[in-house]
């Protein structure tokens, strides 16, 4: 059980675990007393993923008699993180977390196995990456022509996740709920007239879809 005393050395006081709930990642971290703050280092399984993420911070008490919780968590693979704010009550060990990604719910004292829910996110909602692709004298047939042209520079990747120029591929940095969006613009030669015509498309053409990825 955590307790609130003043030490004038470091003492480790046990591992403790707490799940992010409603998602399922679960943080375990070892505590250790250090005069009158605990320092926290342990991991965040991800939800059971391959690799666990790394996390580190600080717990300390607060004057309403709760303790407060400041962690930072490194996302792997590619390093994408987040930072996570909980409040607990000494007598349960359970509280409330909020992140740096818009996530909140309850940060639940879990000795054992957590329980399911979706993966806590790791970036915060909005737009994360836009890449351009500039083509010229493209035959469009029956199949699709694959555009491969995609510019080695995105305007901007945000997101962390992984850009391949070669093949426009972009790996997202984490499992959710993403919105793709797609403006093309493109002239074509009408056989009767030889004139070109500009025309504008988009994808999806009626509002906004989720995407699983």
């Amino acid at each position: 059980m955590l307790t609130v005393a003043a030490s004038a050395s470091a003492q480790v006081l046990g591992t403790y675990r707490w799940q992010t709930q409603p998602s399922c990642n679960v943080i375990t971290v070892a505590v250790t007393q250090v005069d009158g703050t605990y320092r926290l280092e342990g991991t965040d399984d991800q939800c059971g993923a391959n690799s666990a993420a790394g996390a580190i911070g600080v717990a300390l008490p607060n004057p309403n008699g709760t303790i407060g919780f400041g962690l930072s968590i490194v996302g792997s693979p590619g390093g994408s993180p987040v930072a996570i704010e909980a409040t607990i009550a000494l007598a349960t060990l359970n509280g409330t977390w909020r992140d740096s990604a818009g996530g909140s719910g309850n940060f639940v004292f879990t000795p054992g196995t957590g329980s399911a829910g979706p993966a806590r996110l790791t970036i915060a909602p909005g737009v994360q990456f836009r890449v351009e692709n500039l083509t010229s004298g493209l035959a469009v047939g029956i199949p699709p022509t694959v555009l491969t042209n995609w510019s080695t520079t995105p305007t901007y990747n945000d997101g962390g996740g992984v850009y391949d120029p070669a093949t426009g591929a972009y790996t997202v940095p984490a499992a959710g709920l993403y919105h793709i969006a797609v403006t093309a613009r493109w002239t074509t030669f009408p056989s009767s007239t030889g004139q070109p015509v500009d025309r504008r498309g988009s994808w999806p053409h009626t509002g906004p879809e989720g995407h699983h990825l």
